[in-house]
């Protein structure tokens, strides 16, 4: 590489330069294959993120379910309210 950069550039240099560049580049593909992850660690770490995504979506539908449920006790609590006050004006009307 520095006999390229020093001297004039020439075709037979550049495709030196790029062969020596492209064997590298495979080799380092050929190790990082070699060294790979095993499928099965891969599956396990996979399936971590899910199960962690799963309770962290659990955890969000628990507080939006809470909210919801009382939002409904207060909706039902007032309608309680209204009922027992038509209860009470029907029972004065009757006496």
């Amino acid at each position: 590489m520095n006999k390229f950069l020093r001297e004039p550039p020439s075709v037979r240099a550049a495709a030196g330069v790029i062969v020596a560049a492209t064997a590298t580049v495979v080799g380092g593909v050929r190790d990082a294959r070699r060294n790979r992850i095993p499928r099965s660690r891969h599956a396990a770490i996979t399936s971590s993120f899910v199960a962690r995504a799963e309770q962290e979506r659990a955890i969000e539908e628990g507080a939006e379910d809470a909210a919801l449920e009382e939002r409904l006790d207060a909706r039902f609590d007032e309608i309680e309210r209204r009922f027992d006050r038509l209860e009470s004006m029907i029972g004065e009307g009757e006496r």
